[in-house]
């Protein structure tokens, strides 16, 4: 109840509009709370600040500086000037699409060459407990001979 009459009170208190009775009851609560003082004192900071004087009148030249970039702005060579050259990062940017492009054509140009595996029958059959003419027929008889004989194997 106090801090918020306090708050309240403080724009008042500050420019010096409060009664007696009201402005010694918000020093009285200033005196013991800490919160309203730091708000009191912002509040006495934004109003120093604010009735500073504001310089009404622009710099000496300043309409003939802004006229002159004015004119200057119509000719089309002054775009080109003050763009300068790409940016790092734009040069970055492309050169990153650029690499992007090219890996994308590689990779829609790449055709895998077929790996095969040599694995002698013997092994496959001291491995699968099949015997090695039976490996030796399911892998000769279809090209997915080794799905076929992970399936008899359970493996």
């Amino acid at each position: 109840m106090f801090c918020r009459f306090a708050e309240k009170n403080m724009s008042a208190l500050i420019d010096g509009e409060l009664g007696l009775l009201k402005k010694s009851a918000v020093i009285a609560h200033l005196n013991s709370c800490s919160a309203c003082r730091a708000k009191l004192s912002y509040l006495q900071s934004v109003s120093v600040a604010s009735s500073l004087p504001v310089r009404e009148l622009p710099p000496a030249g300043f309409e003939d500086r802004v006229m002159a970039k004015v004119a200057l702005a119509g000719r089309a060579d002054f775009a080109r000037e003050k763009a300068g050259p790409p940016s790092f990062s734009l040069r970055l940017a492309a050169t990153a699409v650029g690499l992007l492009l090219l890996l994308a054509a590689g990779l829609a140009f790449y055709r895998p060459a077929a790996v095969r595996v040599t694995v002698p029958e013997a092994t496959i059959s001291h491995q699968t407990g099949i015997d090695a003419e039976a490996v030796e027929f399911v892998l000769n008889s279809s090209a997915i001979g080794f799905a076929t004989l992970a399936n008899q194997t359970g493996r």
